[in-house]
């Protein structure tokens, strides 16, 4: 009896150390691939756009299964100082992980281009930023959400500089 009260303490206690240890994190998986171009207005290419960014204020997007991709654009012009621009997304509801991508316009092929920066959890959190110091040109910002089920509002904060 003694000894059986020994193991059974034994694994008690490495019960509770590994308990207390934790497990890893479970990595939340691949990002939701981009959609195909198929003429859909849900499309990556054919977002909600929220108009042109405005410096310093919050602005809300919703994700509810119509509304997918949110885009703000801003233009910034020519000169010979560049521009430090903050660009953040952060959830209202509770699991709203967002993808911000940053597009800067085209002008040889008239079209947004591949995308110059893009974040996925900043600051080891689910919202998005992009800090970059940006040219003259038009750009355009578009959040999506990380897994395609993402649903709920999320806030952008634009912040710019020049430096």
């Amino acid at each position: 009896e003694r000894m059986m009260r020994a193991t059974l303490s034994t694994v008690l206690a490495l019960s509770f150390v590994l308990v207390g240890c934790g497990s890893p994190t479970p990595q939340k998986g691949d990002e939701a691939p981009m959609p195909a171009m198929d003429g859909k207005s849900d499309t990556w290419w054919a977002p909600t756009i929220h108009g042109d960014v405005r410096w310093g204020e919050n602005d809300q997007g919703l994700f509810d299964g119509t509304m997918k991709f949110h885009a703000w654009d801003f233009e910034l012009t020519e000169g010979s100082f560049g521009s430090a621009v903050t660009l953040t997304t952060t959830p209202i509801d509770d699991n709203v992980d967002t993808v911000m991508y940053l597009y800067h316009w085209n002008l040889g092929s008239k079209s947004w281009g591949k995308y110059v920066a893009r974040n996925d959890d900043h600051a080891g959190k689910i919202g998005s930023q992009i800090s970059k110091k940006l040219d003259g040109g038009l750009y355009r910002a578009v959040v999506k959400g990380y897994k395609d089920k993402v649903r709920g509002r999320f806030n952008m904060v634009d912040r710019k500089s020049v430096v």
